[in-house]
């Protein structure tokens, strides 16, 4: 009987926003996480050298993913400066990943300013901009996987399988995997929906959902807070997975017993399947 694989579990650098990096990650793997999400606002915040981070996570035994720059960025813009900044700024992320030694690169694929803007207009924008990025993530090794994005949003586009897969299969497989983001996805029908239809699964951001009386969706809780049944997500992820889980709840700045026991209930989640 072969052993089972045990999944790494990952949290989001912003859990300490409020400490530098170096500070953060002994903290994080004190607490029993396998890898660390390094949002690039949170290298820059403090100015820290990726490959002085990359040397911190090494010396505790961690990995580490990279979160693209999200505060402000969107490579679909049709302003043609807000565009080429924000496609400036994922390429310099590609570079800090490679020096901080990261897994992958999770990139967000943009949205409409408007929704008078076309699709068309959409798409074209988004291809242009992703033919650079990942350009320049093969140039210096990095991989690099798109993130779905929240389906309650209407100025989003790349919400579902389908989307993802029209962008996907734009390139070589090995050129552009895909992250599940299970609050984006809203309900247990649509994450496994999104899975079964979905190649190239490499990378998992975990949080929890729940539709509120007023038929909104509130996102990023902690898990076991909302409504998913994250049992059936993995019964359907897990046989084929290889890559992280990484804890996706915001909970800035850390409560050091929260991510304690929020890895604890995941960790039980993950043992029972």
């Amino acid at each position: 009987m072969t052993n089972k694989r045990r999944i790494p579990i990952g949290v989001i650098s912003m859990s300490y926003w409020y400490k530098k990096l170096e500070e953060a990650i002994p903290i994080a793997a004190a607490t029993g996480y396998d890898s660390m999400e390094v949002w690039t606002e949170h290298l820059w915040k403090f100015r820290e050298a990726p490959a002085h981070v990359g040397s911190v996570l090494a010396s505790n035994k961690m990995m580490a993913t990279v979160h693209c720059p999200v505060m402000d960025t969107n490579i679909t813009s049709p302003n043609p400066g807000i565009r080429e900044e924000s496609v400036r700024q994922f390429m310099q992320a590609v570079e800090m990943s490679h020096d901080l030694g990261a897994q992958l690169m999770v990139i967000h694929p943009g949205h409409r300013f408007t929704l008078n803007e076309t699709l068309e207009d959409f798409w074209a924008l988004l291809l242009e901009s992703f033919e650079r990025i990942v350009k320049h993530g093969q140039k210096y090794g990095v991989a690099l996987a798109v993130e779905n994005m929240d389906v309650q949003k209407e100025f989003e586009v790349v919400k579902t399988s389908e989307h993802i897969q029209r962008l996907t299969r734009h390139f070589a497989a090995e050129k552009l995997g895909v992250v599940v983001d299970t609050t984006h996805l809203s309900s247990v029908p649509q994450i496994v929906e999104f899975i079964e239809n979905t190649d190239c699964i490499v990378h998992a951001h975990l949080s929890d959902a729940r539709i509120t009386d007023r038929g909104t969706v509130d996102t990023h809780l902690p898990l076991g807070e909302g409504d998913l049944d994250f049992r059936q997500v993995f019964d359907v992820l897990l046989p084929n997975y290889q890559g992280i889980v990484s804890l996706e709840t915001f909970v800035p700045p850390a409560k050091a017993q929260t991510l304690v026991t929020q890895r604890e209930w995941l960790e039980g989640i993950l043992n029972s399947n």
